[in-house]
């Protein structure tokens, strides 16, 4: 009995060094499952991830665009801060993580140029293609005619707020 506790306690030990450098269990990092892997590991995933990044913006009109990471100079920005979670975890107690999940939003993980942001998000064709601008219009009672008047519904049209636009953006690709 004695040597089944003791191997008990050597294998769970083992796990928990194993867990030094490490995510626990249950893991994710902005979304991304991190579970056991390395912090070495877990910057490739997110390093992998911005090569492909892309943003489609769905217009009105059945109309998008797309930017791409490389347009705005999109890249990440690695220092300890996913180090230290790791330092910070609670290793002894890694067989709460199998029942416990933990979501971890870590800001400043990616960066972009603003310049270039600026640029691209400028030169959009919902805010610099005046053919695509279409102004919105209320819903109004017509002119009376045929001994009626109508109601004329609105219409949504196509103007971008781009204040609101760069704003969505922002967040959209800080997360």
């Amino acid at each position: 009995m004695l040597f089944v506790i003791l191997f008990v306690l050597l294998v769970y030990s083992m796990v928990a060094v194993y867990f030094k450098d490490r995510f626990l269990f249950g893991t994710k990092v902005n979304g991304m499952k991190v579970s056991c892997k390395t912090v070495k590991q877990v910057e490739d995933m997110i390093s992998s991830q911005l090569l492909d990044y892309s943003i489609k913006i769905n217009e009105r009109n059945d109309n998008s665009e797309v930017i791409f990471g490389s347009d705005i100079g999109l890249e990440n920005t690695f220092d300890d801060t996913l180090s230290n979670y790791v330092k910070k975890q609670n290793t002894i107690g890694w067989i709460v993580s199998l029942f416990k999940k933990k979501d971890v939003e870590l800001e400043k993980l990616i960066v972009y140029d603003k310049m270039k942001y600026e640029d691209v998000v400028s030169g959009l064709m919902c805010l610099s293609d005046e053919s695509r601008i279409v102004q919105p219009v209320d819903a109004h009672i017509s002119d009376y005619s045929d001994g009626q008047y109508t109601v004329v519904p609105e219409e949504q049209g196509s103007l971008v707020n781009k204040d609101r636009l760069k704003e969505t953006l922002d967040s959209a690709i800080l997360s």
